[in-house]
């Protein structure tokens, strides 16, 4: 993403188009960011985010979003660019996940959950039920896609499987949501293992993981 990036306190801020959206980032990369932030003069900053949507129950209100901050890009006037950056676009975002409907959305959503690797499921099992929740939380991410190839299945179904999907898309700061632009792959219903949440019990070990569908982003600067 690219934007002008505040602080307050001890808050992180970017602001897109006249918008501001809070940052957030692990206690452990604190040090380096406040460390980059005081030798770099410059507020106008291109980062790598990864989006995180909160979505109200009530009908009368709408998702939020944050972002948080992985890393410090080169400068936008740089015109050497590695990796990901030279294919994407500031504020483009590479999301793979699950095609759905989520009842508090009236837009589908990409899916996106957390993978499955058998070091993380270790260090769950050593969290309370709760805290393993918010760990494994996904993040539904809502898209405005006209004319999809496959049609979006409602969250956690019996009936039906959602299709595993990967897409390039932008976010729009009018809309707070992502807009189609690429098709990456074919959508697919054979997707790697993913952490599924359960909020009513703590999680055996077969209960942890699906082999489903993982979503993953990486994101543009």
């Amino acid at each position: 993403m690219a934007g002008n990036i505040t602080q307050q306190d001890d808050k992180l801020f970017i602001s897109i188009q006249d918008k501001e959206y809070p940052l957030f980032y692990s206690k452990y990369d604190s040090k380096k960011i406040n460390q980059y932030l005081t030798s770099n003069s410059s507020t106008q900053q291109r980062i790598s985010v990864y989006p995180k949507i909160s979505h109200s129950n009530k009908k009368d209100k709408v998702h939020t979003i944050k972002f948080r901050l992985l890393k410090f890009e080169p400068e936008i006037s740089n015109t050497v660019t590695k990796g990901i950056l030279q294919t994407f676009e500031p504020n483009e975002f590479k999301i793979f996940g699950l095609w759905q409907f989520l009842q508090q959305c009236q837009t589908p959503v990409i899916s996106v959950y957390r993978n499955f690797d058998q070091y993380r499921f270790k260090e769950l099992e050593k969290l309370e039920p709760k805290q393993q929740a918010k760990r494994i939380a996904p993040s539904h991410l809502p898209v405005m896609w006209e004319n999809p190839p496959v049609q979006p299945v409602k969250l956690n179904s019996k009936q039906q499987h959602p299709y595993f999907v990967q897409v390039k898309a932008k976010f729009n700061p009018t809309t707070d949501m992502f807009e189609f632009d690429t098709l990456l792959s074919e959508p697919t219903k054979e997707c790697p293992e993913y952490f599924k949440p359960n909020y009513k019990k703590t999680k055996s070990k077969e209960e942890s993981k699906t082999n489903h569908a993982e979503g993953s982003i990486s994101t543009a600067a």
